[in-house]
């Protein structure tokens, strides 16, 4: 009916062009009244087959004086239906033509394309935050390995310092105390090997080489060699 008021503006508004417009769509004011149909069945005069007669009529006339020139761009209108039609292929052409229902779906598009931003931003947020104590997490790890390190380093010559000599303590006794008397080959060798790191000048004896070195450069040892040294010649003396 749109397309036919715009078609015929000025003969409407005016009573015709040329005064002799003649109207010859359907009269729609007999069905503003219940007088039109009877009951709400199906059949012929029934309040269905009434008006979807109605509304065929309506759309056919509407396309008769549509400006769509492409047949795919032609509205498809549904069917007015009867008693037993569905309700929800109704309400869903309704809501697709239905401005406010339009707005609220714009509206949600809106919100949710906002959201999915907000998300986006999150997940940036927190791999930036994940990458950044994973950076922190290497350099605490790296400081505390080379912290170990140092640790370890000077244990090592703390422990060197204080066991390099061997302490009273630590002095072996050339006695058969301990000794297995069924193994007497092994007890000639740790005798031999004790014998190479014993110093006669201290009556000391040590357990490894380097602490023997050790021994034999510190002060202590120097002064008892020189001791036993005068010694030995004040007894040649003696006996000369």
């Amino acid at each position: 009916m749109a397309s036919r008021y715009d078609n015929h503006r000025e003969a409407l508004l005016k009573g015709g062009l040329s005064g002799d417009y003649e109207d010859d769509s359907i009269d729609l004011l007999q069905y503003f009244t219940v007088t039109c149909y009877s009951g709400y069945g199906d059949d012929e005069k029934g309040f269905y087959t009434v008006y979807r007669n109605l509304f065929e009529s309506i759309v056919k006339e509407e396309m008769e004086h549509s400006k769509v020139e492409d047949e795919d761009d032609e509205e498809e209108y549904p069917s007015f239906g009867d008693s037993q039609s569905d309700y929800d292929t109704l309400v869903a052409f309704v809501r697709k033509r239905d401005r406010r229902v339009q707005a609220h779906r714009k509206l949600v598009e809106e919100q949710n394309a906002e959201k999915v931003k907000k998300a986006e931003e999150l997940r940036r947020k927190q791999k930036l935050s994940q990458a950044k104590l994973a950076e922190e997490y290497k350099e605490q790890s790296w400081t505390a390995m080379s912290e170990l390190e140092k640790e370890l380093q000077q244990m090592e010559a703390q422990y060197g310092e204080e066991f390099g000599d061997a302490s009273d303590s630590e002095e072996v006794q050339n006695s058969d105390e301990g000794a297995d008397a069924e193994q007497p080959d092994e007890d000639e060798l740790t005798i031999d090997y004790y014998d190479d790191l014993y110093c006669p000048a201290c009556d000391k004896s040590f357990k490894s080489d380097k602490a023997m070195k050790n021994h034999e450069k510190s002060k202590k040892h120097r002064e008892m060699v020189t001791l036993l040294r005068q010694q030995l010649e004040d007894e040649e003396n003696s006996l000369g």
